[in-house]
């Protein structure tokens, strides 16, 4: 155990300081909210919305680590990264929560039960994990996982607890941590947490500012 606690862990950096941390609860519910505005089609939020929230979290790691240490060119060797932080992968997940359990997780998306089959039998995790539970209207938060304590708790449930499949007779939608192996693994004390109130910002002037396409442009042609 002292061995893998002691292992490099880059994110640490990001769960330690103050200030950062004050400005991670106040953006990224807003940037956020941005990001599900502007990928809603009618009254529903499009898919896509996930890569921006990515992008978001991305960004919040150059920002704080810079771009020598954060390398978004990623090979085809590293299928499960989103990113390399100090030469290490590292996966970024956002989910939205309805309740108060953790939410489950998607590791793979296929539609291919083959394909759903060989990737549970050969799971393991290769990444460190940033993770968004958002909760709108309520406290979710900014988990940072390292790799080593998803294996532990992997070991500790078994694969067939750890991952959710999809059951047979139904459409494939890929393979899910399962609510019960992310609840252990943002509750586990090798785990970099901060809570976040997902408020919705119902201000008319915040909604304005977010809503309304061309503000953005305006700005940037009023720049010198």
């Amino acid at each position: 155990m002292t061995q893998q606690i002691s292992e490099p862990f880059p994110l640490r950096e990001l769960f330690s300081d103050r200030a950062l941390i004050t400005k991670i609860q106040e953006k990224l519910p807003l940037f956020f909210l941005e990001a599900e505005l502007e990928t809603r089609r009618g009254k529903q939020t499009g898919m896509e919305v996930g890569r921006v929230r990515e992008q978001i979290l991305a960004s919040l790691l150059i920002y704080q680590f810079g771009r020598e240490r954060v390398n978004v060119q990623l090979r085809a060797t590293e299928p499960e990264a989103d990113l390399l932080l100090d030469g290490r992968p590292l996966s970024i997940k956002t989910v939205r929560a309805s309740g108060k359990t953790a939410p489950p997780v998607k590791v793979v998306w296929t539609v291919d039960w083959d394909k759903v089959d060989q990737f549970v039998r050969n799971f393991q995790p290769s990444a460190d994990l940033l993770l968004a539970i958002i909760r709108w209207g309520s406290i979710g938060g900014l988990y940072g996982i390292p790799r080593w304590v998803q294996e532990q708790v992997l070991t500790e449930l078994s694969i067939e607890r750890y991952l959710r499949r999809p059951r047979r007779g139904t459409n494939p939608r890929g393979v899910d941590i399962s609510s019960e192996a992310v609840t252990r693994l943002i509750q586990h004390p090798g785990t970099q947490g901060i809570p976040i109130e997902w408020r919705r910002f119902d201000e008319p002037s915040a909604l304005m500012a977010i809503t309304d396409p061309y503000s953005r442009w305006i700005r940037r042609w009023e720049e010198d």
